[in-house]
């Protein structure tokens, strides 16, 4: 028992080929489980009906023919881990049925042709209509071969029972419901196949998209660091420091390349978001202020992109502002919270300056994709704001950017 566990369990959950695969499983496993016990109903119904005067060879070759089927789709279904069966094996299984209703009905007593074990073919036929849109994938057709079925039926077991009109009638309604029902869930399973598939490939996508964005956001400050360090008039006591982030960018980008990205289900704090910031930035004149907004949590896709922001803006002061002041800011209040990177340094005009990659693909774009609102204040002379901030109603506040 325990090995079957086992061989169960990994039937169940390996081996798909692809995410939508995933979805035909339990439906493969219910069809087929289905076929199994008709199989095994079959059998024990000729086993008390070997000595019936009723039974001849033609009722005996078509029983035989229809356990075969029913394994071989069992088998199949089984095997492919998937509800869709061949189109042929469906037609000889179509094919069985009709020829069972044709022969029960010509060789059976007549009272006996309403569907109980001893006259086998009318029960056997819920189970061929159900299984008609696993190899039939137009709805109306396969709606079409089961009411033609329920039709067999009909001019097969209404002669001579007429006076049982209702329970005739009562069956091919039942025929009916079984294939629309089939059908309505196997499209149903298809549309989530494709969902599936669809939602799979846009996944792979945006990982990649992830992977190139801090990819690319690595190789912009790497890119400025190297900058900075071939030229000649860096001060001697700048260079540990220099040297330092360059040693971070490195191991940074080495991560970058070849780590996978975190959980979606993760959160960092907002104050761990800061430390992870400011980490090699201790030359600078940094003053953090986060006390009263370090407890906030943030998902970790957003804490990824508010971390980026903040080492981007911390390389933009550090290489261009010359100031002599740098703080950062945070404050939780209460449906939404705020982080602000202000310096004392030259400033600029943003009305005459267009953002460059930093501030355009590294702080406003991946901030915005977030459902942050962002804004960048300055003027020649007086330094320069940067403020990130989340939005409750998952909007820009007025006048942001």
């Amino acid at each position: 028992m325990r090995n079957a566990g086992k061989a169960w369990r990994r039937w169940w959950g390996v081996g798909a080929s692809s995410a939508g695969q995933v979805v035909d499983l339990p439906i493969a496993a219910m069809l087929g489980i289905l076929h199994i016990g008709v199989v095994l109903q079959l059998c024990l119904c000729m086993a008390s009906l070997i000595h019936d005067p009723h039974m001849v060879w033609q009722i005996w070759v078509m029983t035989a023919a229809a356990i075969a089927c029913s394994s071989v789709i069992a088998v199949w279904m089984f095997t492919h881990r998937s509800y869709r069966l061949p189109w042929g094996l469906g037609a000889v299984h179509l094919a069985i049925t009709v020829m069972a209703l044709v022969v029960q009905g010509i060789y059976m007593p007549r009272r006996s042709q309403l569907g109980d074990w001893d006259v086998w073919a009318p029960a056997y036929a819920d189970l061929t209509v159900a299984t008609l849109p696993a190899w039939i994938s137009g709805a109306a057709l396969a709606i079409g071969v089961g009411a033609g079925v329920a039709a067999v039926y009909v001019a097969v077991v209404l002669p001579g029972n007429a006076d049982l009109l209702s329970s005739v009638t009562m069956n091919v309604v039942g025929y009916m419901m079984f294939v629309v029902a089939a059908v309505i869930l196997l499209r149903v399973a298809r549309h989530m196949a494709e969902q599936v598939e669809r939602s799979h490939s846009e996944a792979v996508r945006l990982v990649g998209e992830l992977r190139i964005d801090r990819y690319l956001f690595h190789m912009h400050n790497a890119s400025g660091l190297l900058a900075r360090l071939s030229r000649d008039d860096i001060p001697d006591s700048m260079m540990p420091a220099l040297r330092m982030q360059a040693a971070r960018e490195a191991s940074r980008l080495r991560v970058a390349m070849t780590s996978r990205p975190e959980s979606g289900s993760q959160r960092w704090s907002l104050g761990r978001v800061i430390a992870n910031a400011t980490s090699g930035f201790g030359h600078l004149p940094l003053e953090v202020n986060d006390l009263l907004g370090r407890h906030v949590m943030l998902p970790i896709h957003q804490a990824m992109a508010v971390q980026m922001a903040l080492i981007t803006v911390l390389y933009n002061v550090q290489f261009h502002a010359r100031a002599t002041e740098v703080t950062i800011h945070a404050e939780d209040h209460g449906d939404w919270w705020e982080v602000s990177v202000a310096d004392d340094g030259v400033g600029f005009d943003p009305s005459a300056v267009h953002y460059g990659f930093g501030l355009r693909h590294q702080v406003v774009e991946p901030l915005r994709s977030e459902g942050l609102a962002v804004t960048v204040t300055s003027a020649p002379g007086e330094g320069t704001v940067v403020m990130m901030r989340s939005c409750p109603d998952g909007t820009s506040h007025a006048g942001w950017n």
